[in-house]
């Protein structure tokens, strides 16, 4: 940590920040690489886990024309995700 002496000895500390990459390559490759494949794939495990918990509640979860409709709601929400995405 360092001091600055500012006009009228008012002193400021400073403080550095480690960004997540540089305190993953202080902890070893390893966890860097586990954490990066978290990072980029842990929406799909969240999904996973729903889908699985949602057929377990209710038997009519896995049903043709439910899971139809499911596909059908995400379409538009995707379409317009897709659109902010690329804009």
């Amino acid at each position: 940590m360092r001091q600055h002496e500012f006009a009228k000895g008012i002193k400021v500390n400073e403080v550095k920040v480690e960004s997540a990459k540089e305190a993953a390559a202080k902890s070893g490759p390893q966890k860097a690489t586990l954490d990066a494949f978290v990072r980029k794939n842990g929406i799909f495990f969240i999904f996973l886990g729903m889908f699985i918990i949602a057929s377990f509640l209710s038997p009519a979860f896995l049903t043709k024309i439910n899971l139809i409709n499911i596909v059908r709601q995400m379409c538009v929400i995707g379409v317009i995700a897709l659109g902010v995405t690329e804009s």
